[in-house]
C-alpha cells in the first residue's frame, strides 16, 4: 500500500510490514528510498531532463527479491512523477 502526501513524499508498506519513503526535491532529479529509520537504500539519479540516462544507486544489504521490488516501485514512482 501506498500513499503520497503533497510535499513529494510517497510512504509505501510492503505485505511484510516493512515501510519506506520515496521522496525528492521539486528542483532536483534525484530521488531516494529510505527506510524505516531514514537511512538511504536507493538513489535515482536522472542526468538530464529528457531522460536520455540516469543511474541508480542500491545499498549492499537489501535482501534480493526486496531489492528487485523496491526498485521496480521507485521506477514506477520515478516515472509517476514526470
Amino acid at each position: 500500500m501506498s500513499k503520497t502526501s503533497g510535499f513529494g513524499k510517497t510512504n509505501t508498506t510492503l505485505v511484510s510490514g516493512e515501510q519506506f519513503t520515496f521522496q525528492g526535491k521539486s528542483l532536483d532529479s534525484t530521488r531516494e528510498l529510505q527506510d524505516e529509520a531514514g537511512n538511504i537504500l536507493m538513489r535515482f539519479e536522472q542526468s538530464s531532463p529528457s531522460m536520455s540516462g540516469g543511474q541508480i544507486s542500491i545499498a549492499r544489504d537489501i535482501p534480493e527479491l526486496t531489492r528487485l521490488l523496491l526498485v521496480a516501485t521507485g521506477l514506477y514512482f520515478r516515472h509517476l512523477g514526470q
